[in-house]
């Protein structure tokens, strides 16, 4: 017996094509939809389908439907923009280094408005945080958690929740590759990983305990630059050895 092929629904073709849409800029928030007539005529599909399709981005939390306005573009919450990023990693390697640049830009800024902004009970808890995940990466805990929650409480204290959101982001969406940042890079003898990121994160904190926006920002600036070489090179040779064994 021959297995029929089942045809996707009309109205999930026409919302993976907006989301999709979206995902690219094409949309961005605060963009009115068309309305469900004008959806049923572009996709000549019925009103139903076009409502369906309508109903399914608002569940995903894309869209919002007010009875005033019709559908309007909410935006990408992080995860899906973690995901979104993490597709692209996974196709091609070499956007993380195009992803390290814009890590870079706003983690320099963070760690900027983190220095100005913060008052003596936050920097007692950054240096909690500093603490809390040194102990961890050295006790050998999962060392890119313990890295994340340092940059993201540095990010918090920037008291713009915009900038937490973002980092978050783009920081899990590395999480695919990032392991390899904790190895030594192939044929060289350097310092123990863990002890240059833990230094690296300390001289972060120092600069913002010290409320110095210059130096917080130039600290963190070295920091997002070691890590990101580090972690292509790591890759190229990685892929040598892989292509050289595949032969």
């Amino acid at each position: 017996m021959l297995l029929q092929k089942i045809e996707q629904p009309k109205y999930e073709i026409i919302a993976q094509e907006i989301k999709d849409s979206i995902e690219r800029g094409e949309l961005t928030p605060g963009d009115l939809l068309l309305s469900e007539r004008e959806l049923s005529e572009k996709f000549n599909v019925s009103r139903t389908s076009a409502r369906k399709a309508l109903a399914v981005l608002a569940g995903m939390g894309l869209i919002e439907i007010t009875p005033r306005h019709g559908a309007v573009v909410c935006g990408i919450n992080p995860d899906q923009l973690a995901t979104s990023f993490t597709r692209m990693i996974v196709k091609n390697r070499d956007y993380v280094g195009h992803l390290y640049e814009v890590r870079k830009i706003i983690e320099v800024q963070a760690a900027k408005l983190a220095a100005s902004r913060c008052n003596n009970d936050d920097i007692t808890q950054l240096w909690k945080v500093f603490q809390q995940s040194t102990a961890d990466i050295k006790a050998g805990q999962d060392p890119h958690q313990a890295d994340i929650n340092l940059h993201a409480a540095i990010a918090q204290l920037t008291k713009n929740p915009f900038f937490n959101e973002v980092l978050t982001a783009l920081v899990s969406s590395l999480m695919e590759v990032f392991a390899v940042i904790w190895k030594t890079p192939p044929g060289e003898q350097e310092e123990n990983p863990i002890k240059l990121f833990v230094g690296q994160h300390q001289e972060i904190v120092e600069a913002i305990a010290d409320r110095d926006p210059d130096r917080a920002g130039a600290v963190m600036e070295a920091h997002i630059d070691h890590s990101s070489r580090r972690l292509q090179k790591i890759l190229r040779e990685e892929a040598f050895r892989q292509s050289i064994s595949g032969k």
